[in-house]
């Protein structure tokens, strides 16, 4: 577990270092803050500060380089490893302040708790109420019982029970296959290398922000034609989002343009895989919902639309550019 946590963000911040350009030049922030569908408030407002993004960038590169490192210190009192924790739990806070990253946040900060020190536990436990104090003294009793016996045994349990030496062996090779896994992605790895790490759903990969940032944005519009010749945005009828056909919504509320997460994750990966069979099946979707609600006119076809917008250098204005993925028909 601890060699894992020290992959993610060590390779992560190598991946910045080794090929990420635009984290060396100081701009990675600046677009990452860009993303209008994550970018809070704050996020607006802070991006139009060149010098404060730049210094972010090589922040963020410091931080998961080095604190990481400083998660495997073996220093005598821990205060290394507390302070690379607090470094690192600090990072992600200033993550939710500018990006609105639905869990990763949390599932970040709760990442590195096992990195505090026993003695930071031994003080926590002291001073913790009576109730969880004892329940936590019981699971570790529990524990004490059954891993040694089941995962910590000795070489003669390794030789003669094969669920043991499975038990040992299993997650070095996992460690092993993670290191090289990262590693691949610096040089010119073949791609069914990867196939294990995927279909395990151990794989490792920064690829919103490593080793460089999006830079493009943009939204769904569906024109919906009706049976009286009508034309109106599906999605905004139906309540799924906000904002106004094809016209970018503010950026004071575009991370909460849609819905709600599921919503935003489905319509993301629309844009993503592009697929015609999803799009098939999401525009019947849509047309059973409307026609199905026995509304007075009924929806007669979809054209569905992304408009993407590509992020701007710093003073200068973003280009769009409107992408149609196809019409269809719904059944009357």
């Amino acid at each position: 577990l601890f060699l894992q946590i020290f992959f993610i963000y060590f390779f992560a911040g190598l991946a910045k270092v080794y090929i990420g350009s635009d984290w060396m030049r100081g701009t990675a922030v600046y677009y990452a803050l860009n993303i209008d569908q994550f970018a809070t408030p704050l996020a607006v407002f802070m991006r139009n500060y060149f010098v404060f993004t730049e210094f972010l960038s090589y922040l963020v590169i410091a931080l998961e380089i080095c604190a990481s490192c400083a998660l495997l210190s073996s220093s005598a009192n821990g205060k290394i490893r507390m302070g690379a924790v607090a470094a690192l739990m600090l990072m992600h806070v200033g993550f939710r302040l500018f990006l609105n990253l639905a869990h990763f946040t949390w599932i970040g900060m709760i990442s590195v708790l096992p990195f505090l020190p026993s003695h930071f536990w031994g003080m926590f436990l002291t001073n913790a109420f009576t109730p969880l104090r004892s329940a936590a003294m019981r699971i570790k009793d529990a524990a004490g019982r059954i891993v040694p016996q089941f995962l910590l045994g000795s070489a003669h349990d390794m030789r003669s029970k094969p669920l043991a030496a499975m038990a040992h062996t299993i997650p070095i090779y996992i460690v092993l296959y993670l290191f090289f896994f990262n590693v691949g992605f610096f040089y010119e790895t073949r791609a069914y290398a990867f196939l294990p790490g995927y279909a395990l759903g151990i794989d490792q990969n920064w690829s919103m922000f490593a080793p460089n940032p999006f830079k493009m944005d943009g939204w769904f519009y569906i024109s919906g034609l009706f049976t009286n010749g009508d034309t109106k945005d599906i999605l905004q009828e139906l309540g799924y989002k906000q904002g106004n056909g094809e016209e970018k919504p503010p950026t004071h509320f575009f991370s909460s343009f849609y819905k709600n997460e599921r919503w935003k994750r489905y319509l993301e990966s629309l844009s993503v895989l592009q697929s015609d069979y999803l799009f098939e099946r999401f525009a019947r979707f849509l047309c059973e919902s409307w026609n199905g609600e026995k509304n007075k006119e009924k929806l007669a076809s979809l054209d569905i639309y992304f408009i993407k917008e590509f992020t701007p250098q710093p003073d200068e204005k973003a280009k769009l550019k409107k992408i149609h993925f196809g019409n269809y028909r719904c059944a009357l």
